[in-house]
């Protein structure tokens, strides 16, 4: 991550977002990431059954 983070091409992004399974999570929020986006929330639409 800290590589990711700190690379000069990605210095104007501004933000980053990922998707990681639950236990994942306490990993991802040492790095700042939050789970709470407030009235944001994931959205899929599944094509094949």
């Amino acid at each position: 991550m800290e590589k990711i983070l700190s690379h000069p091409d990605l210095k104007e992004v501004r933000n980053f977002e990922l998707y990681c399974r639950a236990e994942m999570v306490p990993y991802y929020q040492k790095w700042k990431f939050k789970a709470d986006l407030g009235d944001l929330q994931l959205m899929r639409l599944d094509r094949i059954t």
